[in-house]
């Protein structure tokens, strides 16, 4: 026999339903903490030039200013390419002599389904890599390479010393191409995930730039993530042969 009434249906569906909004919400919740693990990342065109501070300044025949007629509109003269720049060739390898780091295999890191650089998960032995969507090393403009802090069970990975870098660095990257492109550290800054500098990061700049990208800050176990990110800012200086 059953006894249940019309109330006491209310009530059982009730609970299911305030149960299934629960599920859902923690559901939002998870989605949205893991699209603030890797800063998202605009196209590199997607900000005005601009670059970093202790960069040579262009000599004064390549800046001279160009004749303008009143007669006509103008369009803003490019600025002028400060230092040199290489063609464009895929990064195999990474060297930054002051942080242990020696020639360390680089992998090709595109986008994820929701814009940010689709850094595999921290597992043992998991490789920096280079954001396939910014110019290679050497190239103008700024070149993402990007590296975890640690790995699995607290372990130490390829970037866990980046915040030891000095402005005079050296980083060296070997190219496909085999040529090695050097580039000299100008600064490091820290950002907060949640207000990450996208477009002072990965917008266009008026020389060969490099960033290295990694975890930094409290670490926050109710999520298993950093609350920060470092980006270390570097110049191109040279390149020789390998």
């Amino acid at each position: 026999m059953n006894n249940s009434t019309p109330a006491h249906h209310g009530r059982r569906w009730a609970t299911v339903v305030s149960g299934m909004l629960t599920i859902a919400a923690i559901v939002l919740v998870v989605i949205g903490l893991r699209g603030q693990v890797h800063a998202a990342t605009p196209p590199v065109s997607a900000a005005h030039p601009s670059a970093e501070g202790n960069l040579p300044a262009p000599s004064s025949s390549n800046s001279a200013p160009s004749r303008q007629t009143t007669s006509r509109a103008t369009t803003p003269a490019t600025p002028p390419t400060v230092g040199p720049v290489l063609r464009r060739s895929v990064p195999k390898t990474l060297s930054i002599p002051a942080i242990g780091i020696n020639d360390a295999r680089l992998a090709a890191f595109g986008t994820d389904s929701q814009g940010a650089i689709a850094v595999p998960p921290a597992t043992p032995g998991v490789p920096p890599g280079w954001y396939t969507g910014s110019p290679t090393p050497g190239q103008l403009g700024p070149s993402v390479l990007v590296g975890h802090t640690d790995e699995q069970k607290d372990a130490q990975s390829v970037f866990f010393r980046l915040g030891q870098l000095r402005p005079g660095d050296l980083v060296r990257v070997t190219l496909a191409d085999r040529i090695v492109a050097t580039f000299r550290v100008d600064s490091l800054e820290e950002y907060p995930k949640a207000s990450f500098p996208t477009a002072h990061v990965y917008g266009n700049i008026n020389h060969a730039g490099l960033r290295l990208i990694s975890c930094i800050g409290k670490f926050d176990r109710a999520t298993g993530h950093y609350l920060d990110n470092i980006v270390v800012y570097a110049h191109l200086i040279s390149s020789h042969p390998s």
